[in-house]
């Protein structure tokens, strides 16, 4: 930790600066930080904070009064922040969707619940997160959702690696594997994508089996279609278009013919709520809402498995890989980072399960 000494009246304190570095990365001799990637950030923080206390220290002798050292280094607004404290402005700052917002305040209040909200980043060790990983299976969660904690927990602690306040070497999660099994991707085949197209509902959740077919025939997740402005939608002589930036991947979607996809049956689904008066066009429902209506339209269809809205893009993957059986197609309009997740689809496909297994010539 780098510390300045303030020195007065045969009286000396340490004022930290909340970075910490390794002795070779600092310079006793020009007293500034070296070889470190935010070694030009770090001194020109450090030269604040000097700066700061001379200020300090000026201040106290233009009262003409007594002083100590310890009137100079007080000062609540510099002081190291606990953990929690920095990974709360760190989830405050995060550019992210609402859901993800609410996972990493969720994160921060088991942290809390599990250590008391005081605690430093030098007690983050590798005993500290095998103790949280216990804790977090205590409270009966699945092991994709213990996965998913542990995976903003990190987050977390990358990120007071970034800003000094943690070593690289000393970061726990390069010693511990965070365990998670493969997840069931629940889709609708064709058949019940087609009843729940015919299905009658009540009129207060009719608009929510709407957004769901809407997702079915575009592969827009809940974020990013509540969010879904006029603007991203265009139309041409050839058709209508969509563009939109995906607010989890930040990639853009650009010229996705709806006037194309599943014969156009998303654009119909746009027409019927645009209003000149909303700039979106569907109104905004948390996704515990909506998925609380999806149950219920769930349980019309006699469904084996609960609907969510998440599974409407499982639906629009899976039938684009029985349709065109094309990864690279699945990968572009899904906005896939890794050709592995698209190929999910393609392997998974009933369809080519059932069409391969026609073709061959089994000599029986």
């Amino acid at each position: 930790m780098i510390e300045i000494s303030v020195f007065h009246e045969g009286k000396r304190k340490y004022k930290s600066t909340g970075f910490r570095v390794t002795e070779k990365q600092f310079d006793t001799k020009t007293q500034k930080v070296v070889n470190h990637p935010k070694a030009t950030h770090i001194n020109a923080a450090i030269s604040q904070y000097i700066t700061q206390l001379q200020q300090k220290e000026v201040e106290l002798l233009s009262k003409m009064k007594p002083y100590t050292v310890g009137d100079i280094v007080s000062d609540d607004n510099d002081k190291i922040p606990t953990f929690l404290e920095f990974a709360t402005k760190e989830a405050n700052d995060k550019n992210t969707s609402y859901k993800s917002k609410n996972l990493y305040y969720k994160v921060i209040e088991l942290l809390k619940d599990f250590a008391g909200k005081d605690f430093y980043f030098d007690k983050i060790t590798l005993k500290f997160v095998r103790d949280f990983d216990k804790y977090l299976y205590s409270l009966n969660l699945h092991q994709n959702t213990v996965a998913k904690r542990h995976t903003i927990f990190k987050m977390f602690i990358n990120a007071a690696i970034r800003d000094g306040y943690m070593e690289v070497h000393k970061n726990p999660y390069l010693n511990f594997q965070v365990k998670k099994i493969p997840s069931v991707r629940r889709a609708l085949e064709a058949e019940q994508l087609a009843a729940l197209e015919k299905l009658e509902v009540p009129e207060g959740i009719e608009i929510m089996k709407d957004m769901f077919l809407f997702s079915c025939y575009t592969g827009l997740r809940y974020a990013d279609m509540i969010n879904l402005k006029q603007k991203d939608i265009v139309r041409s002589g050839e058709g209508v278009y969509l563009n939109i930036r995906e607010l989890k991947t930040k990639k853009l979607k650009q010229n996705i013919p709806l006037h194309v996809l599943f014969g156009g049956k998303a654009v119909a689904i746009i027409e019927k709520y645009y209003n000149k008066l909303r700039d979106s066009i569907f109104p905004k429902f948390t996704d515990q809402h909506i998925n609380r209506c999806l149950k219920v339209i769930g349980m019309m269809l006699k469904l084996d498995f609960p609907l969510t809205f998440h599974c409407s893009r499982h639906t629009f993957g899976t039938m684009l890989a029985e349709k065109t059986q094309d990864p690279y197609l699945i990968k572009e309009l899904m906005n896939h980072s890794d050709l592995k997740t698209s190929m999910i689809y393609i392997h998974s496909s009933k369809k080519r399960i059932e069409n391969t297994l026609k073709n061959i010539n089994w000599g029986l």
